[in-house]
C-alpha cells in the first residue's frame, strides 16, 4: 500500500512541480484560466484517480501541453536536470514524511543545487505542490487547482 502512495504522490508531485514551472499557479475559477484546461476529452484519462503514475504523468503532459498551446506558449522539451530535482524533492519527502517544500528542514533550493541547476543564472525557481485524494486527486483536478 505505501508503495503505490509512493509512487502516486511522486507522479503527481513531479507533474504539479513541472506544471508550476511551465503554467504558473492560478485559480480554476479564474475567467482568465478556464480556457486553458484541456476538456477531459482533449486528454482522455484525465478525470481518473485509478491510472498508473506512468499514465497520471502522460495526462498531466497533456493537460499542460493543451494550456500552453492555448496560451501562445512554445512546447516543453524533456529535461533531465528537472527531472532529476522532481526525483531528489519526492525521494525526500518519502524519506522524511512529509509533503512539504522543505522537508526535513532542508533549503529549498538544495534539490535544484543537487540536480545539477547553479542558482546564480538568469532563472528563477518555484514549485507548486498538489495533493488531492479521490475525485480531487485526478491529473485534470490538480491542473484545475
Amino acid at each position: 500500500m505505501l508503495g503505490l502512495w509512493r509512487h502516486r504522490v511522486a507522479a503527481l508531485a513531479a507533474a504539479a512541480f513541472v506544471a508550476a514551472l511551465v503554467v504558473g499557479s492560478s485559480s480554476a475559477a479564474s475567467p482568465r484560466v478556464d480556457p486553458l484546461l484541456a476538456s477531459p476529452t482533449a486528454c482522455p484519462g484525465s478525470t481518473s484517480t485509478g491510472g498508473s503514475p506512468l499514465d497520471q504523468m502522460n495526462e498531466m503532459a497533456c493537460l499542460i501541453a493543451f494550456a500552453r498551446g492555448e496560451a501562445g506558449a512554445s512546447q516543453l522539451h524533456e529535461s533531465k536536470t528537472l527531472d532529476k530535482a522532481a526525483t531528489l524533492k519526492i525521494e525526500a519527502d518519502v524519506r522524511c514524511g512529509q509533503f512539504s517544500h522543505t522537508p526535513c528542514s532542508e533549503q529549498f533550493a538544495s534539490t535544484f543545487v543537487a540536480a545539477g541547476y547553479s542558482l546564480g543564472g538568469s532563472y528563477s525557481i518555484g514549485e507548486n505542490l498538489a495533493f488531492g485524494q479521490n475525485r480531487a486527486g485526478s491529473p485534470r483536478q490538480i491542473m484545475a487547482s
